[in-house]
C-alpha cells in the first residue's frame, strides 16, 4: 500500500511539472496581437461569431453620401442602429452631421458589435438635402431662393431678379449656369415665370418667381393748377399777387376766369407779369428759364378746353419786356 501511494504522488508531481513548462496562448483579440479595426469577436473567446462595419468614404461634405458595408459570421440576427438587417449587406447614408453607426450581431446570449463613423466636413450645424433617408432628420442644408422686384410691371419696364443659395455647388437660372448668388434685370414682353435650380451632387432644390406684365395703362399724373378768377376772390385795383410755380413739376395756368379782362403780358427775368386794366398785377414765377425760354412744364388754359403750351402761348399772345407806365 505504501508503494502504490508513492506512485500516485509521483504521477501527480510529474503532471504538475509538465503543465508548468507550457506557455499559455492568448485568446483571439487579446493583448499581444494586432487588433483588427472595425471587427469585434464574441467575448467568450470562442471566436465563432464576428461583425465588421465600414464606411466609404469616411469623410463627406454636407449633402453627399457614404456607403456602409457590413459582414458577419455565425450570427443569428444582425442590427444596424437598432434596425434588423441582412447578415451581410450595404446601405447608402447622407448624414447631416458627423455620425457613428453601430452594427450588432447576436447569437443566443452572445453579442458582438462594430462601429463606423462618417465625418461631415464643416461640422454638424445644418442638415443635408434629404430624400427619404432616415439619417437626415434636420433642416435642409441645400437651399435656393429666387425673388422678383417689382413683381408687376408695364410693357417696356424692368424687374430685378435676385437669387441666393446655400451649400450649392452649381446654380442654374432657366437652364443657364449663373453665380451662386446674384441678380439680373429682365424686361419680359408678357407675364413670365423664372426658375432657379440649386444643385449639390444628386440633390437639388428649385425656386421660381413670376413677373406679371400688366396691360392696363396707369392713369396720368394730374398736374397742379394755378387759377385766376373774377369770382369773389377777384383781384382788387392796384393789388399785386404772385403765383409761385415749381421748376420740376408740371403746372397749368388757368386764365379762363379772366378771359374777358383786358390784360398785358410782360416778360421780366424768369417772371411773366400779367397787368390788368385796373393796374392790378399777377406775377407768375417761374414762367421762363434763365435764357428767357418759356418752361416746358407749364401749360396755359386760355379758354374752356383750349390749352396752350408755354411756348405756344408766348408766340400767340404779345409779350413785352417793359412794364407799361401807370395812367
Amino acid at each position: 500500500m505504501k508503494r502504490f501511494g508513492l506512485m500516485v504522488i509521483l504521477f501527480a508531481a510529474f503532471g504538475l511539472t509538465a503543465c508548468q513548462s507550457q506557455t499559455p496562448t492568448a485568446p483571439s483579440g487579446a493583448a499581444g496581437q494586432a487588433p483588427v479595426s472595425g471587427v469585434l469577436h464574441d467575448d467568450d473567446g470562442s471566436g465563432s461569431m464576428s461583425a465588421r462595419l465600414t464606411a466609404s468614404p469616411s469623410t463627406i461634405n454636407a449633402g453627399q453620401s457614404s456607403m456602409l458595408t457590413w459582414t458577419t459570421e455565425q450570427a443569428d440576427h444582425v442590427y444596424l442602429d437598432g434596425v434588423e438587417v441582412a447578415r451581410s449587406g450595404s446601405k447608402s447614408v447622407s448624414p447631416s452631421a458627423t455620425k457613428t453607426y453601430t452594427l450588432v450581431a447576436a447569437e443566443d446570449d452572445h453579442r458582438v458589435s462594430s462601429t463606423a463613423t462618417v465625418t461631415v466636413s464643416g461640422g454638424g450645424g445644418g442638415g443635408g438635402s434629404c430624400d427619404d433617408d432616415d439619417d437626415c432628420r434636420s433642416s435642409t442644408v441645400l437651399r435656393g431662393s429666387l425673388t422678383a422686384t417689382p413683381t408687376t410691371i408695364q410693357a417696356g419696364q424692368a424687374s430685378t431678379l435676385n437669387w441666393t443659395s446655400s451649400n450649392a455647388t452649381a446654380v442654374y437660372l432657366d437652364g443657364v449656369s449663373v453665380a451662386l448668388n446674384g441678380s439680373k434685370s429682365v424686361s419680359p414682353t408678357a407675364t413670365r415665370t423664372y426658375n432657379l435650380v440649386a444643385i449639390n451632387g444628386s440633390n437639388r432644390v428649385t425656386s421660381s418667381a413670376t413677373v406679371t406684365v400688366s396691360s392696363t395703362t396707369p392713369p396720368p399724373v394730374s398736374m397742379p393748377t394755378a387759377s385766376l378768377t373774377t369770382s369773389s376772390t377777384a383781384i382788387q385795383a392796384g393789388q399785386s399777387v404772385t403765383l409761385e410755380l415749381g421748376y420740376d413739376q408740371s403746372a397749368k395756368l388757368d386764365l379762363t376766369g379772366v378771359a374777358n379782362e383786358k390784360m398785358k403780358f410782360v416778360h421780366v427775368g424768369e417772371k411773366l407779369i400779367i397787368v390788368f386794366d385796373n393796374q392790378s398785377t399777377v406775377t407768375v414765377h417761374p414762367f421762363f428759364d434763365s435764357m428767357g425760354v418759356p418752361l416746358q412744364n407749364i401749360t396755359v388754359e386760355v379758354s374752356a378746353g383750349r390749352d396752350l403750351a408755354s411756348g405756344e402761348f408766348a408766340s400767340t399772345f404779345p409779350i413785352v419786356s417793359t412794364l407799361p407806365l401807370p395812367r
